[in-house]
């Protein structure tokens, strides 16, 4: 589990920074704003609104994708192939979800995010990417197999 919460905490902190530093607006702005975005390509959708609420903090990077990441990679790392079957209980909801392997993890979780109408695709994506390389510089210089 060291790889694991180490990992995370490296991958939010290099999250937020992204987030940040790019400082995106999230579809609860963008949808309804789109006629005003510069681009002839959208149209505003006054009436929509996102499925779940949405975080008071810059949309991209998606954070829970840069977490998913780095739980699949650091799985990797830790039992050399992604294919680890895995089971992820919430007493929130009190139920059990599980896994295949950390691909399916991480889909579902881009999928969530998207459709909760937190993120868009590309953010989900980019958080996912850097929670693997975080996990991956995490393996490397402090979990080496000896």
């Amino acid at each position: 589990m060291a790889i694991v919460t180490v990992s995370f905490a490296d991958a939010i902190g290099a999250c937020f920074e992204t987030k940040y530093h790019y400082a995106t607006w999230r579809p609860l702005s963008a949808i309804p704003m789109a006629d005003d975005d510069g681009n002839g390509a959208t149209r505003a959708d006054a009436a929509w609104t996102p499925v779940l609420p949405t975080p008071n903090h810059p949309e991209y990077p998606a954070a829970h994708s840069c977490t998913s990441g780095v739980l699949g990679q650091a799985l990797r790392h830790i039992h050399g192939t992604p294919d680890v079957i895995f089971s992820l209980d919430s007493r929130v909801t009190g139920t059990t979800r599980s896994y295949a392997g950390a691909d399916a993890f991480n889909q579902e979780n881009r999928l969530a995010r998207i459709a909760g109408g937190m993120h868009f695709q590309f953010a989900a994506v980019a958080g996912e990417e850097i929670g693997q390389r975080v996990a991956d510089l995490v393996a490397a210089r402090h979990f080496q197999r000896q």
